[in-house]
């Protein structure tokens, strides 16, 4: 067969340039038999075209339908075709009959159906039957959709809902089977529309039963887990890896006061419950998911809502295995507050059992010993294995009969306790005192559980109070009898002399100038040479006379049978010896002592042994002060002023040794402002029964009597701690004026003690004023230089105190270099109105401006007086107006009060 003609678009679709006179084989697939084949098959189906596969000039297949028929021209019957290229229509229809092919194979059902609350089922592959149990497609096809719906409305609902909304993805429904199996479907269904405006439903059914059902019961299963937690009677906490809470039961956000809401997060928890903490919980907490067993995590201290605290014991287990990202871990925890607390108790109790300094024993209801602790050991000597399990009679010394021990159980039966002082035996025998106390412990319903047994050993109680007793009634440096005791003696003796007519005779006797030996050899020496001398003066009563220590350097010697003078002067002449004694210092030094003695006898001189003792201090001190070295009896020339200011003497010796002389501080004010720049220390006695004693009496007789050294000591430094104290707390700058004595400043170590007083106190030299007085200075003003030098070195402040008093002269004060001077009061008082005492006022603060001195008014009482120094810009004044000596309690108040204003 060969072409005979061919149009331009054959040629074209064919590629070549000429198809006149080809092969018809050449653009064809099959052979010119089996195109007649093909064209009589057509026929035969009565189709007016048959399809062949064309092959182009390019050398690709084309499907195409060709149109035939023979025609006879020029005698010749000829076959004329026409050619239409149905290539894309025959790749659709393999397409869709593939797609067809995959939809009938889909384990997922798909249909299609009419719309409407009824709807008929046009197509539906296999996997719609078996899902929808139906045997075959046929039974399927034209059955109403609403017969797999549980309900009518369930289907039109769902109807409505498609067509609505144009189509709906992936929406779960209940469906009924053709055997009447409940399952449950995952739906998609869109609206298709034909050409002929003919609308259908399109869709997939998954079904889901099973994964519906699996999460049927584990949401069942959850119910009942989350139903459990909360019925739980300790805290459960379920929490997934990634913070967020499950769920917390109702004990954990009843414990705590939380509510569910506010617990969201591990987060949340931990913020609420740790605070500070909840970075460090968290940390903890993420470890958790790495471990699949139980873990306990120990004790945390949590945070209530009601802001209190308490412990819970955790314990946490994942439920899926490690790394889950979705995992659950859940946390209980036990409430174990009260239980610590009672551990806490039963450690304390036992820590209290073991450290106790007396001795526990505790029995059992049947009073067998069941435990001891080791004070009992230490005490009794028994060991624990000694005595478990044995009555406690088995410390018993004898001494108690049965009577008492019946006695003290029937007490402790019907009190439930005992208490008093028994004697026990220890293992090695020795008999002790010891005190006692047993009670009965009972447990909550009231039986009795066991006795419990505290005891004291007495021996060292029994000891100290025999010590005590001989300290109250004897001296503990030298070991003699004190004064107290020497009062006793003297009463018995009395009524003793009274009662036979006879006399007595106290010997009251003071080393001379012992004061200076404890400042140059010090006070260790100076206290064992009154042990020395006291062995003398054993020596020198003998049986025959007591002899006491009755305070500092002094003695007494109580002659009970004094008629004989000569016995009298004979303990006279003995003692005397004692000074012609040689007493060692130390290793190289040795010294001989020089003591007064005063002498005053009963009845002559007292009615009472505190009479007597007092007269014999007495004409001590007259000895001392007329007679160093010798003795004199109290007699009928000894005035009874003179009396006075030496019992006064004893009195204030006293006084400085019981720390009862107190500093009172006078402010020291600024003129310009009215502000406290500091304070004069000044001496106060109360005395017991004199009352007040004016300081110029008793500074006088300290000065006499040598105690002024010890008085300034203790002065000077309860003064200058007070004030440093004060610095200190109100952060300002605050200066001391203390006086000193003229004594004083005999001392060759004088500057060091002064330094060495100031350092010990905390108090800077820089807020320190040394006050002293013109003829103070004249009496020293060869040496003062030096000494006052030596403490401006150091930043001590020199004050001239009461000038215009003494014997004024320019050239000591430009030669002392002091910084302050001290107008006396006498001057003030009525300078406002006295020419002479105004000029006088006037030229003292002249002359002290001159030499670069600062001037301090005394005595100022009325505004008059400040106003009239104020015009003369004198500095400072202390007086009545601004103050009057305060204790220091009082002066602290006032300074207080300044600060806050």
């Amino acid at each position: 067969m060969q072409i005979i003609d061919a149009n331009t678009a054959a040629e074209i679709f064919y590629g070549y340039e000429q198809l006149r006179g080809r092969c018809i084989s050449t653009i064809n697939t099959l052979t010119p038999e089996e195109i007649l084949r093909e064209m009589k098959a057509a026929r035969s189906r009565k189709r007016n075209f048959f399809r062949l596969r064309h092959r182009l000039a390019s050398g690709s297949i084309r499907d195409v339908h060709v149109y035939s028929g023979p025609i006879n021209h020029e005698g010749r019957v000829l076959l004329h075709s026409n050619i239409e290229d149905m290539t894309p229509l025959y790749a659709f229809q393999k397409e869709l009959e593939a797609y067809r092919d995959q939809l009938e194979w889909l384990p997922i059902g798909v249909y299609r159906a009419t719309p409407g609350p009824v709807g008929v089922m046009i197509s539906v592959n296999q996997a719609m039957c078996e899902i929808l149990e139906v045997d075959a497609k046929a039974d399927l096809i034209g059955r109403r959709a609403s017969d797999f719906h549980p309900t009518p409305a369930a289907r039109e609902e769902l109807s409505s809902l498609i067509v609505n909304s144009g189509g709906v993805r992936r929406i779960e429904r209940k469906l009924v089977s053709a055997r009447g199996r409940q399952i449950y479907a995952l739906l998609s269904v869109s609206i298709t529309e034909e050409a002929d405006g003919e609308r259908f439903f399109e869709g997939s059914i998954q079904d889901i039963t099973a994964r519906k059902r699996a999460e049927i019961q584990r949401e069942s299963a959850f119910r009942r887990l989350h139903n459990a937690l909360d019925a739980a009677p300790i805290p459960i906490m379920l929490h997934r890896v990634d913070g967020a809470i499950e769920q917390v039961n109702a004990v954990w956000c009843n414990l705590t006061g939380y509510d569910k809401d506010e617990l969201k997060t591990v987060a949340e928890w931990t913020r609420l419950a740790y605070g500070d903490r909840s970075g460090e919980v968290r940390a903890h907490i993420e470890t958790l998911q790495h471990e699949y067993d139980t873990v306990d995590e120990g004790d945390y201290t949590i945070r209530c809502k009601d802001g209190s605290t308490r412990i819970w014991a955790f314990y946490s287990s994942a439920l899926e295995s490690p790394g889950q990202p979705d995992g659950m871990i859940m946390s209980t925890a036990v409430d174990v507050t009260a239980q610590r607390a009672q551990q806490q108790q039963e450690r304390q109790a036992e820590a209290i059992l073991q450290s106790a300094a007396e001795g526990i024993t505790v029995t059992g209801p049947d009073r067998n010993i069941q435990r001891v602790n080791p004070s009992f050991t230490r005490i009794t000597g028994y060991a624990m294995a000694d005595v478990v399990g044995k009555n406690p009679r088995v410390l018993s010394s004898g001494r108690q009969d049965s009577a008492f021990y019946e006695s003290m159980w029937q007490q402790i039966d019907q009190y439930g306790n005992w208490q008093g002082e028994i004697w026990n035996r220890r293992k090695n025998g020795e008999v002790y005192p010891e005190w006692l106390s047993i009670s009965a412990i009972h447990d909550a319903k009231g039986n009795l559980i066991n006795y419990a047994a505290v005891f004291t050993d007495l021996t060292e109680l029994r000891q100290f109070q025999s010590s005590l007793q001989s300290l109250r009634r004897y001296d503990p440096l030298t070991g003699l009898a004190n004064k107290a005791t020497l009062l006793e003696w003297a009463t018995q003796a009395i009524k003793v002399a009274t009662r036979n007519r006879k006399g007595l005779a106290l010997l009251a006797f003071g080393l001379d100038r012992f004061h200076l030996i404890n400042e140059t050899f010090g006070h260790k020496a100076g206290d064992n040479l009154l042990r020395q001398l006291a062995e003398q003066m054993k020596c020198v009563a003998g049986e025959d006379a007591d002899i006491a220590r009755i305070g500092g350097d002094h003695f007494a010697l109580l002659v009970p049978d004094s008629s004989d003078d000569r016995a009298l002067s004979d303990f006279l002449l003995r003692l005397r010896g004692i000074s012609t004694h040689p007493f060692q210092v130390d290793q190289k030094t040795a010294i001989t002592l020089s003591f007064s003695t005063g002498v005053a006898q009963y009845p002559v001189d007292a009615q009472t042994a505190v009479e007597l003792l007092r007269g014999a201090e007495t004409a001590m001190f007259q000895a001392k002060r007329h007679n160093p070295g010798l003795h004199t009896f109290l007699d009928g020339t000894t005035t009874a002023s003179t009396q006075q200011r030496l019992l006064l003497e004893i009195d204030l010796r006293q006084a400085i040794e019981n720390d009862q002389i107190e500093v009172y501080f006078q402010p020291v004010v600024s003129v310009a402002d009215g502000r406290i720049i500091g304070a004069e220390g000044l001496a106060r006695w109360q005395h017991p029964e004199l009352g007040p004693v004016s300081p110029e009496t008793f500074i006088s007789i300290a000065e006499e009597s040598g105690l002024i050294g010890a008085l300034t000591e203790t002065l000077l430094s309860k003064a200058a701690k007070r004030m440093a104290d004060l610095c200190q707390r109100y952060s300002r700058p605050l200066r001391l004026a203390f006086n000193i004595s003229a004594i004083q400043l005999n001392q060759s170590d004088f500057v060091e003690k002064i330094l060495h007083e100031l350092r010990a106190a905390g108090l800077a030299p820089t807020s320190f004023e040394l006050e002293l007085t013109e003829s103070t200075l004249m009496q020293r003003v060869s040496d003062a230089t030096d000494i006052l030098a030596a403490l401006r070195e150091h930043g001590v402040s020199i004050s001239i105190d009461d000038f215009g008093t003494g014997y004024s002269s320019l050239a000591y004060l430009q030669e002392i270099k002091a910084q302050t001077l001290k107008i006396d009061k006498r001057f003030i008082a009525s300078c406002p109105t006295d020419k002479a005492s105004g000029q006088l006022v006037r030229s003292i603060i002249a002359m002290g401006h001159a030499l670069g001195m600062q001037l301090i008014a005394e005595g100022v009482e009325t505004q008059a007086h400040l106003d009239f120094l104020r015009k003369l810009h004198c500095e400072f004044y202390q007086g009545y107006l601004f103050s009057k000596p305060l204790p220091f309690a009082d002066f602290e108040t006032l300074l207080s009060k300044e600060q806050h204003e």
